[in-house]
Order: C-alpha cells, then sequence, then structure tokens
C-alpha cells in the first residue's frame, strides 16, 4: 500500500520534468547577478555581471541599454534620467552565457553639490530585434570628488 504514493510521486515528479524541458524563450532573459561596487568613484568603472538566457543564441553583436535613473535629484536643470547605449561584441551562438556592463565614471552627468544615488534599469536587444525583460540594479552612489 504504501508503494502506490511513492509510484505516483514519482511519476508526477517524472512528468513534471519532460513538460518543463525546453525553458528559453525566443525573447532574451537577463539576471544581475553581481557588482564590482555599488560605490563608484572618480577614475573608477562599475560593472554589473548579468547571466543571459537566450532560445536562439543570436545576442552577439545586440546591444544592451542601460536607463540611470538619479533618485535624488532635486536641481530641475539637471535630468533626472539618462541612457547609456552599448554594441554586444560578436560571439560564437549560445542559448546562456554572462554578460558584464561597464560603465566609466566619467560616462555619467554629476551634480556639483551632493553624491548621485541612482538606480539603473538594464535590457538587451537580441540580432533578431527581441526585448528582454527590463531588471532593476539596487542603489548605486556616484561619489563626488
Amino acid at each position: 500500500m504504501k508503494l502506490i504514493p511513492v509510484m505516483l510521486l514519482a511519476s508526477s515528479c517524472v512528468a513534471m520534468a519532460a513538460c518543463s524541458k525546453d525553458t528559453f524563450e525566443t525573447k532574451p532573459k537577463i539576471e544581475i547577478t553581481g557588482y564590482n561596487t555599488r560605490e563608484l568613484r572618480t577614475d573608477q568603472i562599475l560593472s554589473i555581471t548579468m547571466d543571459y538566457f537566450d532560445k536562439e543564441g543570436d545576442l552577439g553583436n545586440g546591444s544592451v541599454t542601460a536607463i540611470l535613473d538619479r533618485q535624488n535629484i532635486s536641481d530641475a536643470n539637471i535630468p533626472r534620467a539618462m541612457e547609456l547605449a552599448y554594441v554586444l561584441p560578436e560571439f560564437p551562438p549560445r542559448d546562456k552565457g554572462e554578460i558584464v556592463l561597464r560603465i566609466p565614471y566619467e560616462s555619467l552627468e554629476h551634480t556639483d553639490f551632493e553624491n548621485d544615488t541612482f538606480l539603473l534599469r538594464v535590457f538587451v536587444i537580441d540580432r533578431a530585434s527581441n526585448i528582454s525583460d527590463t531588471v532593476t540594479t539596487e542603489q548605486i552612489v556616484s561619489v563626488r570628488p
């Protein structure tokens, strides 16, 4: 009698695993896995490491876009958001891998009177123009010199 529930559980686990064997989608997916720093200083480069998943593996020569969203701007003359767009290098077709987004301190617009606190909203576009979901970083501080 105890064998029947165990067999039912085992067969349902096998059925669920068989149904979910192809989890990659045509639309790329990205996940943030780490940062080299969350306090960016003069002459530093912010590196954001992301894993990507793409069914067709056509992310090489695609693009990555980061929208910088300032959290503490009180001066109306300073833009609250700015867009940073980069072309991804060519690499062999792979359905999963790692991307490192590198943003130099000097490429960001800074205030003269306070540290900038911001979030980055990041998405990728593959060669077939499929756009990933947007991921959001943790808060990052650009420290004033």
